[in-house]
């Protein structure tokens, strides 16, 4: 009788395996074939290639930034721009509106208005599906690769926090 039971038992567990497991398959190919259907390709978004100092790391490259100053060099005298760096998921990268709608361009124009002294050049690194781990990698990536990155000793130190779909969405800022 026990063993009967354990017997039951077992093959009930096997079954259950059996069809939690045919069922994410089946929900692995709808949501393939859906992505086909709908972006041509099966995954939404745009590719990312690998790299070592950020795993992910869009193929379309860094999302341009409009409303930034025209000579972002100093020359003859000027002083040269503070720059603010934008790190982010797809919040703020602004993959799926024009340039022109991204939460960088909308900053870069507020700071950059015509009569402000100060001119800023800001930054958009965002990448789409970036969460905060992602974010400090990119981050210490870009400050080994840039010639001379943002000072972050000045005070205050900026940071710059965005909410989006995913919770553990967040945008750095670092000036110089």
């Amino acid at each position: 009788m026990v063993k009967r039971l354990f017997c039951s038992l077992g093959v009930g567990l096997k079954w259950s395996i059996v069809v939690l497991i045919s069922v994410e398959v089946f929900s692995f190919l709808v949501i393939t074939a859906t992505n086909f259907l709908v972006f041509g390709q099966p995954w939404e978004g745009s590719r990312v290639n690998y790299d070592a100092y950020a795993i992910f790391l869009n193929v379309d490259g860094v999302q341009p930034t409009l409303h930034n100053p025209a000579d972002p060099d100093a020359s003859e005298g000027k002083e040269a721009p503070r720059h603010l760096w934008l790190l982010g998921g797809s919040t703020v990268r602004g993959g799926w509106v024009e340039a022109s709608k991204t939460i960088p361009s909308y900053l870069a124009e507020m700071i950059n208005q015509p009569g402000n002294s100060e001119k800023v050049v800001v930054t958009n690194y965002g990448e789409n599906s970036f969460n905060s781990l992602l974010e400090t990698k990119y981050l210490q990536k870009l400050f080994i690769e840039t010639a001379k990155p943002p000072d972050c000793t000045a005070r205050p130190r900026p940071t710059l926090a965005t909410a989006g779909c995913r919770g553990s969405s967040r945008a750095t800022a670092a000036v110089t």
